[in-house]
């Protein structure tokens, strides 16, 4: 018996997109390091599926290390950066014929904490200072009155809110360059401090103004504000 078979050999690479950096809700800021989250786009390829990513990472212009690897339908990785150091990160694709893409790079990214404190964070109505050992620089800033709002101007690629939750807390309204973003509860069963209640992450490096307003009368507390660069 014979049979006639036709042999494509397929070479083309896929194109991979450069990974973006923001900072990981729900996740506890530690003493010297703020947990992120990377993400990107799909690649694409002309003739073949998608079958999978690498991740590495540089570290203030270091060598490139594997973070790890992932499925087609994975396209994010956890993990955490200490503050006042550049990370950058890169990503490349796999298709189904085992081709592999170039190395897409983004951008490098150092996180920088802004203390409750801070000169650069402005308060309207009536705030207090609260001082215990779990915050972040030793304080939380809060407030209990509907309208009460806090509000900072930064530049960088990315922004993120970090303060404790409680069972009695309140919620509030987060404006990104006085645009809404919605409306974060600070009401939890279990009380955590140091949690980032909001992230944003934004294309390129600019100047950008984040507020938060009390939206009823219930405790709110600000811990820090993590600024990425």
């Amino acid at each position: 018996r014979t049979t006639t078979a036709r042999v494509v050999v397929e070479t083309d690479a896929p194109t991979a997109q450069p990974p973006t950096t923001a900072a990981r809700t729900r996740a506890a800021l530690g003493t010297t390091s703020v947990p992120i989250s990377t993400g990107w786009a799909p690649a694409t390829d002309r003739t073949s599926a998608i079958a999978g990513y690498e991740l590495q990472r540089s570290v203030d212009g270091g060598t490139w290390t594997t973070v790890g690897s992932t499925a087609a339908g994975v396209r994010t990785a956890a993990g955490s950066q200490t503050v006042g150091h550049g990370y950058r990160y890169r990503v490349r694709a796999r298709d189904a014929a085992g081709n592999w893409s170039a190395w897409a790079p983004g951008a490098s990214v150092t996180s920088v904490l802004v203390q409750d404190r801070a000169a650069a964070v402005r308060y309207s109505g009536t705030w207090s200072k609260s001082t215990y050992s779990l915050a972040s620089g030793g304080s939380t800033t809060f407030a209990s009155r509907a309208g009460a709002s806090v509000r900072t101007t930064f530049s960088g690629r990315g922004i993120a809110l970090v303060a404790p939750v409680g069972t009695t807390r309140g919620s509030a309204t987060v404006y990104i360059d006085g645009v809404s973003r919605g409306t974060i509860s600070f009401r939890s069963s279990r009380p955590q401090s140091r949690l980032v209640m909001y992230a944003a992450a934004f294309p390129t490096l600019g100047t950008h103004t984040i507020e938060l307003r009390l939206t009823k009368s219930a405790r709110v507390d600000v811990d820090a504000f993590v600024i990425l660069r």
